[in-house]
């Protein structure tokens, strides 16, 4: 298994090459996001991505409290170190957070306008902790799209910094694995917002690249209380994981068909994100589902 290969190598390279480390728990902190949601049964593998930042001082492992702290209902035994995490998550941390969003208001300006609600969605769900944002004001600005409005408003305070930069982040793997396997070719990439994060935004990003009705898919996931939501995000990123090549091709019937063809993220991929539950669990995606057709 990928991630079972880079923890081990991470965890030796650690105590050979610290810096080339950091190279190796990045892509595998990118591979949990992208393939994982069960988070609570590799806990050790957050464990070695943590111990790995900390020996190299990293910022970013203020990224990695935050994880394991969204995950505190399955660890309750978790006690990481408060005084040690504020550190970084007062100091370093929040002025990196800062030289990152200035550089990423050019990328931002460069953007077409009807792509920004589909990255705010897409980093929205990718949370495992919601922010607080005032909802209708902020769906508001997204779907007007006034970037300088945008800019201003996600410019107020730390947290609405770092949603900006999440929303304009990106992660190349192979770019990464070159560095990794090629000494030739090493060096530290800069990366500064969590891998983890963004594999799981880049699920939704591939979901809908051909949306239909995306405007009104995003006003009734706002409508859902945070039980529902944590559910239905993780129904849309299965749609993906789980479209491999089958023996069979499953298609959705009924309410979850009607959901396929009204928002066009592909009757494939909604079945597999359906049957991804067990029964109980699909009685519930039922009454959500619902709520958008």
């Amino acid at each position: 298994m990928i991630c079972s290969g880079l923890n081990n190598a991470a965890w030796w390279i650690r105590n050979e090459d610290k810096k080339r480390a950091l190279i190796t728990i990045n892509l595998l902190e990118y591979y949990i996001g992208y393939y994982f949601e069960d988070l609570k049964y590799i806990y050790n593998w957050l464990d070695t991505i943590f111990e790995v930042r900390r020996i190299n001082n990293d910022p970013g492992i203020s990224e990695v409290y935050n994880i394991v702290n969204g995950l505190k209902e399955f660890f309750n035994e978790i006690n990481i170190d408060k005084k040690f995490n504020r550190s970084f998550y007062s100091e370093e941390f929040k002025r990196e957070t800062k030289k990152i969003f200035k550089e990423n208001i050019v990328k931002f300006k460069n953007q077409k306008e009807t792509k920004i609600p589909e990255l705010f969605f897409a980093t929205y769900t990718a949370l495992i902790e919601k922010p607080h944002f005032t909802k209708i004001h902020v769906l508001r600005l997204i779907f007007e799209g006034n970037k300088d409005k945008i800019i201003k408003y996600f410019s107020r305070d730390y947290e609405k910094m770092y949603f900006f930069n999440l929303m304009l982040s990106d992660f190349d793997v192979k770019e990464v694995e070159k560095r990794l396997l090629n000494p030739e070719d090493f060096k530290i990439a800069e990366h500064n917002i969590s891998a983890f994060f963004i594999g799981r935004k880049k699920l939704i990003i591939e979901l809908f690249k051909k949306v239909k009705n995306f405007k009104e898919l995003v006003l009734h996931y706002f409508e859902l209380n945070d039980k529902e939501m944590r559910i239905f995000d993780v129904f849309l990123r299965n749609c993906v994981r789980y479209d491999i090549k089958w023996h069979i091709t499953p298609y959705p019937e009924g309410k979850i068909k009607d959901f396929a063809i009204k928002y066009g993220p592909g009757q494939k991929r909604v079945a597999l994100g359906y049957y991804s539950f067990e029964d109980d669990e699909r009685a519930f995606l039922d009454s959500i589902i619902e709520k958008f057709i």
